[in-house]
């Protein structure tokens, strides 16, 4: 029989296969080793493919993100909304009280009151409106930083369930819950 052998049994003949009983201690911790980093080797294997297919999730797989996402595009939506209101309020504000300055003025010119400070006043308010209009494009506004909330969403585990194992002083391995 070949000295190579690492089962202390012939397949075969069903008997062991050194007469050497220290033989066959040295054979064991040569198959208990080899079992290990066959052992390692998958375990390696399997942590791989799970990188693998943790580092390549998609969106459009998990629900939950899709969740977040539409939550982010209806965002956005409510943001563009806002702005296109805020935007819509001052041009019409704008509009409201230029058409109440011009009909006050249709008024006073339609009532004959066109006296010499009537009419100055006139002119000066068109001068104004126009200066006014000029300046539209100049005028700026601080914004406060838009803040979200970051505990209206609660990120679930994605290892929930899973005992991690700890070490004690003592190096010896202990489980514990995983959160």
């Amino acid at each position: 029989m070949n000295s190579s052998i690492i089962f202390p049994y012939d397949v075969d003949e069903g008997k062991i296969s050194s007469s050497n009983p220290s033989n066959y201690y040295e054979q064991n911790d040569s198959f208990n080793n080899f079992e290990n980093n066959i052992g390692n080797s998958l375990i390696l294997k399997s942590l791989n493919e799970l990188n693998h297919r943790i580092n390549n999730i998609s969106i459009n797989e998990l629900t939950f993100l899709k969740n977040v996402e539409e939550w982010r595009r209806q965002s956005h939506q409510i943001i563009d909304q806002f702005c296109k209101d805020i935007s819509n309020k001052y041009i019409n504000r704008t509009k409201e009280e230029f058409n109440h300055l011009r009909n006050l003025t249709a008024l006073m010119i339609n009532n004959y009151d066109t006296t010499k400070n009537n009419l100055d006043w006139i002119k000066q308010t068109i001068k104004l409106i126009e200066q006014n209009l000029d300046q539209l494009k100049y005028i700026q506004y601080q914004f406060h930083t838009l803040e979200i909330d970051k505990s209206i969403i609660s990120l679930p585990s994605p290892m929930k369930d899973i005992q991690t194992p700890s070490f004690s002083q003592s190096n010896h391995l202990s489980l514990k819950k995983g959160n």
